[in-house]
């Protein structure tokens, strides 16, 4: 109930900025059309999706008056959306674990209002679309630096690694994914990256886990990243996690080509693979990670049969515990 009416005293006040700027701008640029548009993706459209009905009338607001009354505008928005989902929660039946991070979520948007400066308020910024997804519930926070979103599987992964993964896909795909529709797709949050390490990477799988037993529609989870490259092995063994410990246990890995946005996010954060690139030794590369059902459901169960401090809450004996679960699997 206190945090409804902390909600309620937000959109209050911003709705009297708004005001203050155009009396008349919320009767122009009505917040339900935006909220009923965005809640209408879920499912249909990835998280960074704007109708382009909508996009036209977000440029209209910023061309008409500034970037604040946009940034207003949009913190509207958000807290309009979570008070709508604040009851929804219990609605949804999610476990408890991601009721709480969604909490924290909320928390940490209507927290930010004060010090995020307007710019960051954008619908072409994709932090704030994450928010946007989050606190319409389109995109499910799992904790660590990492989100989910329900997605389908493109299939161009079966032409993009040549003909010896055409037939290992398609096999997959046919043996093991049960189709390419309603998986949990996963995406890094680059305000998270301080819990991005292999202990909460570990966590995350067993959230996914739980969503999966509560979604039995849901096939398994994927995602497309230039860490799930093989060839980092070599250039950066301290990501080998992201990939082995899935792959290993039932995952598959396909190639999907190399991208001006993958050279960047690869070469952003690392002198070693920036240097191997300027001398041609590593081009960084996107590959996809596809986890069905079944096998990741058969590692959290061996997981969480587990001696969950020593694999988790000892930092200095997790590694030996997570590889010898990844023997457990093969």
């Amino acid at each position: 109930m206190r945090k409804v009416e902390l909600v309620n005293a937000h959109i209050r006040q911003l709705r009297e900025e708004l005001v203050k700027i155009n009396s008349s701008m919320l009767h122009e640029f009505p917040i339900d059309r935006y909220i009923q548009s965005v809640e209408s993706y879920r499912e249909r459209y990835r998280y960074n999706y704007i109708a382009p009905t909508i996009k036209s009338m977000l440029n209209d607001i910023q061309a008409r008056y500034n970037a604040h009354a946009l940034a207003l505008y949009h913190k509207l928005t958000l807290s309009s959306l979570i008070k709508r989902s604040i009851p929804n929660l219990n609605r949804n039946s999610f476990p408890e674990s991601i009721s709480d991070l969604y909490q924290e979520w909320f928390d940490r948007v209507l927290g930010e209002f004060s010090t995020l400066p307007d710019e960051y308020y954008s619908h072409q910024n994709d932090e704030f679309l994450k928010d946007l997804a989050g606190c319409s519930l389109r995109i499910i926070p799992i904790g660590g630096a990492w989100i989910v979103e329900i997605s389908g599987i493109g299939r161009r992964f079966l032409l993009t690694g040549g003909f010896q993964q055409f037939i290992k896909g398609g096999w997959f795909a046919l043996m093991k994914m049960g189709g390419f529709a309603s998986f949990y797709q996963i995406h890094v949050v680059k305000r998270y990256l301080h819990g991005f390490n292999p202990e909460e990477r570990i966590r995350c799988y067993l959230r996914i886990s739980e969503l999966l037993r509560q979604n039995p529609r849901i096939r398994g989870m994927f995602g497309e990243s230039w860490y799930y490259d093989p060839t980092l092995r070599d250039i950066s063994p301290r990501l080998l996690y992201l990939r082995e410990i899935a792959e290993q246990c039932g995952a598959k890995v396909f190639r999907l080509g190399t991208s001006q946005s993958d050279i960047d996010n690869a070469l952003a954060k690392s002198a070693t693979r920036r240097r191997l690139y300027r001398e041609k030794v590593y081009t960084p590369a996107a590959y996809l990670l596809i986890w069905p059902r079944k096998a990741l459901m058969k590692w959290a169960e061996t997981q969480r049969a587990a001696d969950h401090s020593s694999a988790i809450n000892t930092p200095h004996r997790f590694r030996e515990r997570v590889f010898s679960l990844i023997k457990d699997c093969i």
